[in-house]
């Protein structure tokens, strides 16, 4: 009886890629949510509480 081998084939270089890519590719929007609403605002805070002065004279970061 002879036996036979099976090939085994691998999947093709695109299919490969979009496998590995594609958990970055779901981290992205949560990236962009956080980087808009948490981490612009607060630098914009924290600029704002390090400025000194009045409305007369104006404000200045220190």
């Amino acid at each position: 009886m002879a036996v036979g081998t099976a090939t085994v084939r691998r999947p093709a270089l695109t299919t490969r890629w979009g496998r590995a890519l594609a958990p970055y590719l779901l981290i992205f929007p949560e990236g962009a949510w956080l980087l808009i609403f948490f981490l612009f605002p607060l630098l914009t805070l924290a600029v704002t509480s390090l400025m000194s002065g009045d409305f007369v004279s104006g404000f200045q970061f220190t």
